[in-house]
């Protein structure tokens, strides 16, 4: 793929910029826990690997996926899954 180009931003201000003015472009957010949780409103898809192991850890994701995303896509491998998540489109009554 052709990639035209990386930024690194300090503040979230530029996604709701993005959002607003409907670019098609490409975020990847690379975490913390903090991050992520701050960045999944903005999100029309989410790549999500998890690890099938267990770890002593003390640091959680504390998000509801079903609640605003539907599962695309699952790869299975060995080691871990990976999911594609679309966020659900709002139903208009």
């Amino acid at each position: 793929k052709n990639y035209q180009h990386v930024m690194i931003k300090n503040d979230l201000n530029f996604l709701k910029e993005l959002k607003e003015t409907k670019k098609d472009t490409k975020v990847f957010i690379i975490g913390g826990k903090t991050l992520y949780e701050k960045t999944f409103n903005y999100c029309d898809k989410i790549y999500l690997s998890l690890i099938n192991k267990e770890y002593e850890c003390d640091t959680f994701i504390e998000y509801d996926f079903e609640e605003k995303f539907i599962v695309e896509n699952i790869q299975l491998y060995d080691d871990f899954a990976f999911y594609q998540l679309n966020k659900k489109k709002l139903e208009k009554i």
